[in-house]
């Protein structure tokens, strides 16, 4: 089972996952599903883990504007830039530098989801991956959730399922966005964490 849940609220935006990873020989661990390796960032991978922990190695690479991602990516080792500039590796990104900015971040991911699961790795593996990425650089005007997938990258306006769950989460979540437009982060976290703990008590998803 994997349900990762966003949603676009009234006060900015928030990501929601479960933590149960199931492997075809091994049995089931929990982990995080969501990660932040930059401030103002946060993404939840959908589908094979091996491909997301790719996607994570070269976030920092694809976060600077002049990056030019390869369509052979190898990811085995993560991506360098040339840049002349001393990349931060704190965690902690300057979006409103020069070498930092929201309009190519979006477009960078989306290059690097399509880079990946076109990949060697994705084609042994016969997986792919898909991932929500939530932004927000101060106040609510700037929150923005994205939906990336090989074939499609999307803007979020209200809410978004993604992994094996997602159909379920997405029609569990329709009836209080049509009753409730100005749902609140909190409010949501907390209606994606009684989801999940309810898929995951049920059994809905036994993936």
């Amino acid at each position: 089972m994997t349900c990762i849940i966003g949603g676009k609220c009234v006060d900015g935006v928030v990501l929601v996952s479960d933590s149960k990873v199931t492997y075809e020989d091994h049995p089931p661990s929990y982990e995080p599903k969501l990660h932040s390796e930059f401030y103002h960032i946060v993404t939840g991978g959908a589908g094979s883990t091996d491909l997301y922990k790719g996607f994570r190695t070269n976030t920092l690479f694809a976060t600077q504007s002049a990056a030019i991602i390869p369509e052979d990516i190898r990811l085995e080792q993560p991506l360098v830039c040339e840049s002349k500039q001393p990349v931060q590796t704190s965690g902690i990104v300057h979006m409103y530098s020069s070498e930092y900015n929201l309009a190519s971040l979006q477009n960078n991911f989306g290059i690097l989801v399509e880079a990946i699961n076109k990949s060697k790795v994705a084609r042994d593996l016969s997986g792919s991956l898909g991932i929500l990425v939530a932004t927000q650089i101060g106040d609510k005007r700037t929150a923005a959730l994205t939906h990336i997938t090989q074939k499609a990258q999307s803007d979020v306006y209200d809410y978004r399922g993604i992994g094996s769950s997602g159909m379920y989460s997405n029609v569990f979540l329709k009836p209080f966005f049509d009753n409730e437009k100005n749902i609140t982060m909190n409010k949501f976290a907390k209606i994606g964490y009684f989801m999940i703990k309810l898929m995951t008590e049920h059994e809905i998803d036994q993936t």
